[in-house]
């Protein structure tokens, strides 16, 4: 348990100490073209002997994105062999939303993204394919349903990511496909990559950003510098209009502004608090309205144009989690949970890890919700690990756990900025358990060695999580 704690805390100090021996991220390529994670079996570190499989408690975690997967391994790791666990997901291979910006301007290719589950197998987890049609919880335990199986669990973890609102106007496939949000990396990352490159010269770029909070709150504005960029060479005349639904950026203030305003001036115009409120995508150019709120409180009705339009819809937890009943914060979208160990403040034994869970930050009655990114879903997942092998051997929780957000985000084809929060759990008298942030970073500049960085930060975190 010590050594837990330790790892833990140490972890989320440092930022960025990620590396594990004999692994390496975002490596060799299988013969599907997917990514192999730089590990050998036999380099894995090794399971500990905890008795016979099971023995000590029975845990299914449902979601085999960045939290679901670190969950599931780091179980497996502190727990041994007495705790069983399994991981459902519907899909065979997880394809991470992490760069998949750097796809818009070609310098990735989705099948850098994909990663497999087969080391997640070597530690012993059960990864099953399918949906869950159902979850029967108990204040013993409880059971969930995939297809005809039924499958008993001591604690449940829900993992599933998130799912989007529909904006008025892009309720069909076809509207969809114009106007995709590419904010789940795949299909519709390529879709906007390839209309970029069409995109007629000196035409325009909408990005619509939504109300926080959603996930990777300082990927819009990355976007929008990636693609000004590679406008900078192959569509010098065209221009990019952010339209965000917030008066102020949602991250990166200090990077985006001043990139905004000097690197890429003339080419990005940023309007603040302007909510996109419905697209008519059947029509050339693309008519996007908007609800524009100026700085002294008019609001304005308006119409912008775009050959091409990327709005990214309002978010909400995953539809498992809505259909359980935990979504009760920031409107009903996101699972309230003990930051303790994430188990959900309105239903014993199902805890809630990732971006589906609403975790308070400092005062309640003014509370801020911790950041959705790959890297806090990594820290929530290896943190409500070891909460739950103290659950299961009826051991205290940890008091006081730390979690840190590290993230890099490319500015250009060549140069990056990194981004930190330090996070720590406190006491509220006659109030829940919440985490104070402390020692924020922001890079100075954007750098080549920052990029570089990035690649190394994308790996380690990723076999940190998988391999």
């Amino acid at each position: 348990m010590n050594q837990r704690r330790e790892f833990l805390g140490a972890l989320a100090a440092a930022g960025l100490g990620l590396t594990l021996p004999g692994c390496g991220g975002g490596g060799g390529s299988s013969g599907d073209g997917t990514v192999v994670l730089h590990s050998e079996i036999s380099r894995l570190p090794v399971v500990p002997d905890t008795g016979a499989n099971g023995s000590i408690g029975r845990v299914v975690v449902v979601g085999g994105g960045m939290s679901g997967a670190a969950m599931a391994k780091y179980l497996r790791l502190w727990g041994g062999t007495g705790v069983n666990v399994t991981l459902v997901e519907r899909e065979r291979s997880y394809t991470t939303n992490i760069s998949s910006n750097l796809v818009l301007n070609g310098s990735r290719q989705i099948s850098n993204l994909v990663f497999q589950y087969d080391r997640l197998r070597a530690y012993g987890v059960d990864v099953r394919t399918g949906d869950v049609t159902g979850i029967t919880p108990s204040s013993t335990g409880g059971s969930i349903r995939v297809g005809s199986a039924s499958l008993p669990y001591d604690r449940l973890v829900l993992a599933p990511g998130i799912d989007f609102d529909v904006i008025p106007g892009l309720e069909s496939q076809a509207a969809q496909d114009r106007v995709p949000h590419a904010w789940k990396a795949g299909v519709q990352t390529t879709t906007l990559r390839d209309q970029l490159r069409a995109m007629r010269a000196g035409g325009t770029f909408i990005i619509g950003i939504p109300p926080t909070p959603f996930r990777a709150a300082t990927a819009p504005y990355e976007r929008a510098c990636i693609v000004a960029d590679f406008f900078r060479s192959r569509n010098p005349s065209a221009k990019i209009i952010v339209l965000d639904a917030n008066a102020n950026f949602a991250g990166g203030a200090a990077t985006f502004g001043a990139a905004f305003s000097g690197r890429f001036a003339g080419i990005i115009t940023r309007i603040p608090s302007a909510l996109v409120t419905a697209i008519d995508a059947s029509v050339t150019p693309i008519r996007v309205a908007a609800s524009v709120t100026s700085s002294t409180g008019v609001v304005s009705q308006e119409v912008f144009l775009g050959d091409v339009v990327n709005a990214i819809p309002r978010q909400k937890a995953g539809a498992i989690v809505t259909g359980t009943g935990l979504n009760l914060t920031a409107g009903g979208r996101f699972a309230p949970v003990n930051v303790l160990s994430y188990e959900s403040t309105q239903v014993p034994g199902i805890h809630v890890v990732g971006d589906s869970c609403s975790a308070v930050v400092g005062d309640p009655l003014g509370a801020v919700r911790l950041p959705k990114a790959g890297h806090m879903g990594n820290q929530q997942g290896k943190i409500g690990a070891d909460a739950i092998v103290r659950l299961l051997q009826r051991q205290p929780l940890d008091p006081s756990p730390a979690t840190a957000t590290v993230g890099f985000s490319p500015i250009t084809a060549d140069t990056a900025s990194w981004f930190t929060t330090v996070y720590q759990a406190q006491t509220n008298p006659g109030a829940p358990f919440t985490m104070v942030a402390s020692r924020v970073g922001e890079a100075a500049n954007p750098t080549g060695d920052n990029f570089e960085n990035l690649f190394k930060w994308f790996g380690e975190l990723h076999a940190d999580t998988l391999a």
